[in-house]
C-alpha cells in the first residue's frame, strides 16, 4: 500500500502504514483514537473513518482491555500487545466476555 512520490522517488506510506507506525513507534503500550488522530494531524472522526471499513488494518488492531485515565478506548497493534502487555492483560483479554470492537466506535 506504499506509494511513490512522483517527484522524489520515495515510497510514501499509507495511511494503514501510518497508524501502524504511530502505534509501534510509541514508547506507550497503547494510544487513544485522539492521541493517533493528533500524531497523524488528523481528527478523530476521519481516523475512524479510515479504519472501519479496512479489514486488513482492523485485523492488525487491538483494542486494549484497559481504558485511558479519562475513560477512552486505548489501541494497539496485535503484535505489540502480545511482545509488551502484561500477563494481567493478556489474561484479562483472553477470559474477557464481552469485548468491545472497532464497530463500537463512533
Amino acid at each position: 500500500m506504499s506509494t511513490f512520490n512522483s517527484v522524489l522517488g520515495e515510497p510514501v506510506m499509507g495511511l494503514d502504514q501510518r497508524i501502524i507506525a504511530v502505534l509501534e513507534d510509541t514508547h506507550l503500550d497503547s494510544l487513544t483514537i485522539k492521541q493517533i488522530a493528533q500524531s497523524l494531524d488528523l481528527d478523530e472522526r476521519s481516523l475512524v473513518r479510515a479504519i472501519k471499513p479496512d479489514q486488513d488494518l482492523r485485523s492488525l488492531l487491538k483494542i486494549y482491555p484497559g481504558r485511558s485515565a479519562d475513560g477512552e478506548l486505548l489501541l494497539t497493534t496485535k503484535k505489540k500487545f502480545y511482545r509488551t502487555a502484561s500477563l494481567t492483560y493478556q489474561l484479562a483479554d483472553l477470559f474477557a466476555s464481552h469485548r468491545i470492537s472497532l464497530d463500537d466506535v463512533v
